[in-house]
């Protein structure tokens, strides 16, 4: 009986130090991507007056557009979109045009995105919808699948025009 006992807090102990460990490594594996998003939300907060944020999302199109966005509430409670632009060192650009911000209401918002693509493209899945920006145009990138093939499309942020045809990415064989 007292081997029983032993095993099984030597199970326990053990399967907690490999919850601590994958724990850790998922801090570790995280770490960067977090201080750039801290970054670029202090960053939209200084530049744009934002108060609130209510979603995150880092979009790499190119070397040139690594943009995170940051959605949210500015000083006078109008929900904004704000880009801050990094570089490949992983550190926010300081040009003037590294940090831009469009209002939600002038612009056009995801809900209103979602329903366009749903009567445009009727049978897709969409695999993800999301601020971005492509050819220095600040956009909505259609990430989907149709027929098992997998494509792109980009639409203007402010009016939600679509850029052009898309394209398809290519199959592996």
């Amino acid at each position: 009986m007292r081997k029983k006992r032993k095993w099984i807090l030597i199970s326990i102990v053990a399967f907690i130090l490999v919850l601590l460990g994958i724990y850790i490594f998922y801090e570790y594996v995280m770490k960067d991507t977090w201080v750039e998003e801290e970054a670029a939300i202090a960053i939209a907060k200084e530049k744009e007056d934002l108060v609130t944020v209510t979603k995150t999302q880092k979009s790499v199109w190119s070397e040139d557009a690594i943009y995170w966005t940051i959605e949210g509430v500015n000083a006078d409670n109008e929900p904004i979109m704000v880009w801050v632009q990094y570089g490949t060192d992983k550190k926010p650009k300081t040009d003037e045009k590294s940090v831009h911000s469009e209002k939600i209401e002038e612009g056009t918002s995801e809900e209103e995105m979602r329903s366009k693509i749903s009567s445009q493209l009727p049978g897709i899945e969409i695999v993800r919808l999301q601020p971005a920006v492509y050819d220095e145009t600040y956009v909505w990138q259609l990430f989907y699948k149709e027929n098992d093939r997998y494509y792109y499309r980009f639409y203007r942020f402010s009016d939600g025009t679509e850029l052009e045809e898309g394209f398809q990415l290519p199959v592996k064989e």
